[in-house]
């Protein structure tokens, strides 16, 4: 329970709620709103202060859209500056044991450009002052590309202070963590992420990565492994996990071992983009139709050379996972005729749980008998979509409209997403247009931008686009709903 002063002037017109139900309704606002909570009154500052802080964001030298763009005089500037705040910040950390034990989380961004030793030695201090910490999340470069600093020393420094307290890791792929059991110390974490670094995999990278899984506990639910393979972990390691991610494996010739070896998965994704991944997933899934039966959230994405052209084992393993709230299939093949996307768009029945939906649709013309079945078949408790889209239209204004309909259609969607390759279904004019009550984010390509309205009856119009570096390290908080940054994961790197 969060300790608040007595009276300042706003507590009256603030009693009659209890204070549980205030920290419930603060927790769900966007991160902009509860920083202008701070604002409010000293009351809604010392009730909010420990929400705005619980999870901290450091960064670590600058990060470019495109990676090729030249190093320019306002660059060092910035590095400068952000130098000095990172300084303050890590020395509040350090001095203020109060606000230290309300930070609960940690995200480092670590860029190519302006990285330095010392901004690795700063980190290993911060972590030696959080003992309650519970989310340790590393992006970019680990510490062992440009520097002797060893990210052993950053890892063991986590496990020394925060060992027991610790829930999340995520980290990239480093050949650098040695023979070292710090991971044994991590006596709760359930969640553990190797995102893999952009350019470099070192090939002594995956057994070490394997050794440190096992050095888990048996407390491990989630694991997520970036270009590297899982299969020769030992089996005791697969029955206990509810969620596994698998993005870009070099295989996925042994998929059979985690269908059959993790009965408790509730969540699998799939990113792949290997020539023959597309036919060796259908190979094991035609195998085991039956497995994962609590599954309910499944993400099968085929990019780059991947594809699968007879999606039938698919819809099989799909359509017997009755549970089924969240789906989102890539297949990247042309569905020739109606019967084809027919078969294709029945993979929705029987789902009835599904709210969660991305899909993409590919062929030559649309018609209206597409659209029509279309809007028997797509959820009607949908609240989010995205969609990939690549068919031609005859009338673009008609194929517009008929689109917006079937959206209204769906009174809970709250998110929509299109991947326009075709460049014929921007619809974010029409959706200003056209109420769709529960809307609040729409995305089309790489741009994202809220809806506002002061109020139910008031005209809708976008809030400010996302910036392009929020949309690269985009995060479950910055979307507000866990469903709607799971959806756009693997559509936009």
């Amino acid at each position: 329970m969060v300790e608040v002063p007595e009276s300042d002037g706003y507590e009256c017109s603030a009693r009659p709620m209890p204070l549980e139900l205030w920290e419930f309704v603060l927790k769900r606002l966007p991160a902009d709103a509860e920083r202008r909570c701070l604002s409010v009154s000293r009351w809604f500052h010392h009730l909010v202060y420990p929400l705005v802080f619980s999870r901290i964001t450091i960064h670590i030298g600058i990060w470019k859209a495109d990676p090729d763009e030249g190093h320019i005089t306002t660059d060092v500037q910035f590095i400068k500056r952000r130098i000095i705040r990172n300084s303050e910040l890590f020395h509040h950390i350090e001095s203020n044991t109060q606000f230290a034990q309300i930070v609960k989380g940690i995200t480092v961004h670590a860029h190519d450009i302006g990285w330095s030793e010392e901004d690795i030695f700063a980190v290993i201090r911060v972590l030696q002052s959080l003992p309650h910490l519970r989310s340790f999340r590393w992006y970019g470069i680990p510490a062992t590309m440009r520097s002797w600093t060893s990210a052993t020393q950053v890892f063991d420094a986590l496990a020394r202070t925060c060992g027991p307290s610790l829930t999340e890791l995520i980290t990239t792929v480093t050949s650098d963590w040695g023979e070292d059991m710090f991971f044994l110390k991590f006596t709760s974490l359930q969640t553990l992420s190797f995102e893999g670094v952009p350019r470099e995999y070192p090939d002594d990278v995956g057994p070490k990565m394997i050794a440190c899984i096992v050095n888990v506990p048996s407390t491990l639910l989630s694991l997520s492994v970036t270009r590297y393979v899982i299969w020769d972990m030992p089996l005791g390691v697969f029955p206990r996990l509810h969620k596994l991610s698998l993005q870009k494996p070099p295989s996925l010739q042994n998929l059979g071992v985690v269908l059959e070896h993790c009965p408790q998965l509730r969540t699998l994704d799939i990113v792949t983009s290997s020539l023959f991944s597309g036919p060796q997933v259908c190979t094991a899934l035609k195998a085991v139709p039956e497995a994962l039966p609590h599954l309910t959230s499944f993400k099968l994405l085929c990019l780059g050379d991947a594809f699968i052209s007879d999606f039938a084992p698919v819809l099989a393993f799909v359509r017997n996972k009755k549970a089924m709230r969240r789906l989102d299939l890539r297949f990247d093949v042309a569905l020739e005729d109606l019967d084809e996307y027919t078969r294709f768009l029945d993979i929705f029945v029987g789902l009835t749980q599904l709210e969660v939906v991305g899909l993409t649709l590919q062929g030559e013309i649309f018609t209206r008998e597409h659209r029509m079945l279309l809007d028997k078949r797509l959820p009607l408790r949908l609240s989010a979509l995205l969609l990939t889209w690549a068919f031609r239209s005859p009338d673009d204004a008609a194929l517009k409209r008929d689109w917006v309909s079937t959206l209204t259609n769906r009174p809970l969607l709250g998110y929509l997403h299109v991947l326009d390759r075709k460049h014929n279904l921007d619809l974010r004019d029409l959706l200003l247009e056209d109420y769709l009550p529960a809307l609040q984010l729409v995305g089309y390509g790489t741009r994202l931008n809220w809806i506002q309205r002061d109020s139910p009856i008031d005209e809708a119009v976008y809030g400010a686009p996302w910036d392009d570096r929020r949309v690269a390290f985009r995060t479950a908080e910055d979307f507000q709903y866990e469903d709607w940054e799971w959806l756009l994961r693997g559509h936009i790197d």
